[in-house]
């Protein structure tokens, strides 16, 4: 028996040799392989295509002049076929086409972190873009992690040994110190957030992969992710039938758009639970008010210049367990509610909120230039 779980040792030590060889190898030929100048490759942290990396690649698809290569990568089937079929550079990211591209690509970017479906050691000699993904009302977990927990802490650390980028997107000179110290970038592209450019311009193919909002008015409610809520769900936390029962007596349809990882679900008359294949800015764009939390999108929504109702519910424990910049409340717009009966007087009076959202938005997006973000993000970059 002895020697039967030696081998077994023996194998899976040889097996973690050969994988570190093989990481090393491809991290050496990604800084001696030439470089195509013209070639930028996209993905996504979930290897869906959605987020800031959407916005900017079709952006910069429809705009011919650019003369770039733009190649989206993705190990979901559905994303690479359904590109394809539309006409667009989508590769599988298991193939070896994927590999010799990021081998290749002067530009590789991102959201949030590099995904892991992709060797990130490919494109260690590429120029990588960090698109980010919201102002930081809380805190970002790689600056403080969230209720001690080991494994978090671990995998902040291997992300930021291992997906440090060459860029980092920042909307405003806030956190400039912040961003460059969690993730370990000299260099700051200055420019607007993409995915906030459908809230003033049509992108060409914005309605892939996402179903269309509710043709009829509606306020929606997105609540940021609790990492230190066991079972991911706010159906614990809030009373959803008593919300309902509000919004009947007001008249009202909210579109819950719950976090990706959260599971929800449940039949009401005046809520409508919304897929995780809707687009989050399509819904924001048509939605006549949000409800929110300590989410970025309460940022991104002032560029609408509708009422934001923050419904805090737990910020004591929130606090405590993830941390709030609270230098920036300021800063943070809209009005704070805490409790169920809160949130009904401000629905009530939602007519009268102030929407005046224009000096918390110049100092936010103080970097949000005129016209589509992702021409100033690329000409960044290529001119660095």
């Amino acid at each position: 028996m002895a020697s039967v779980l030696d081998q077994v040792r023996r194998i899976l030590f040889n097996l973690k040799i050969k994988q570190r060889f093989l990481m090393f190898l491809s991290g050496f030929l990604s800084k001696i392989f030439p470089k195509d100048q013209d070639l930028a490759v996209f993905t996504t942290s979930l290897g869906k295509f959605a987020h800031n990396s959407k916005y900017m690649f079709l952006e910069l698809a429809e705009t011919e002049e650019i003369g770039m290569d733009l190649v989206w990568i993705s190990d979901d089937e559905e994303v690479v076929d359904t590109l394809s079929e539309k006409g667009f550079n989508a590769i599988n990211s298991n193939t070896l086409r994927a590999k010799y591209k990021l081998l290749r690509a002067q530009y590789v970017f991102f959201d949030n972190y590099s995904p892991i479906s992709l060797n990130s050691w490919l494109y260690l000699g590429s120029n990588k873009v960090n698109l980010w993904h919201g102002f930081p009302y809380k805190n970002i977990i790689s600056d403080k992690e969230s209720g001690g927990d080991l494994i978090e802490a671990v995998s902040s650390i291997y992300h930021r040994m291992f997906y440090k980028p060459d860029f980092f997107l920042e909307t405003s000179k806030k956190y400039l110190g912040l961003y460059k110290k969690v993730f370990r970038t000299s260099e700051v592209v200055c420019a607007g957030y993409p995915r906030n450019d459908i809230f003033y311009e049509e992108i060409g193919g914005h309605e892939l992969f996402s179903e269309e909002p509710p043709s009829e008015d509606y306020i929606v409610y997105m609540p940021t992710y609790r990492r230190y809520d066991e079972d991911e769900s706010i159906e614990g936390d809030i009373d959803l039938d008593k919300i309902d029962a509000i919004l009947e007596r007001l008249d009202m349809k909210m579109v819950l758009k719950p976090h990706h990882r959260f599971d929800l679900s449940g039949e009401f008359s005046n809520i409508m639970i919304s897929e995780n294949n809707l687009d989050p800015y399509l819904l924001l764009k048509e939605s006549e008010a949000l409800i929110s939390d300590y989410s970025s999108v309460v940022f991104d929504y002032m560029h609408t210049g509708k009422p934001i109702i923050r419904f805090e519910y737990d910020k004591e424990e929130y606090e405590k367990k993830r941390g709030l910049n609270n230098e920036i409340k300021h800063l943070v717009p809209g009005k704070q509610v805490n409790t169920v009966e809160e949130l009904e007087e401000a629905l009530k009076n939602l007519e009268k909120e102030d929407t005046d959202y224009k000096d918390k938005k110049k100092e936010v997006f103080k970097y949000r230039k005129e016209g589509l973000q992702a021409e100033h993000i690329l000409d960044q970059v290529r001119g660095s």
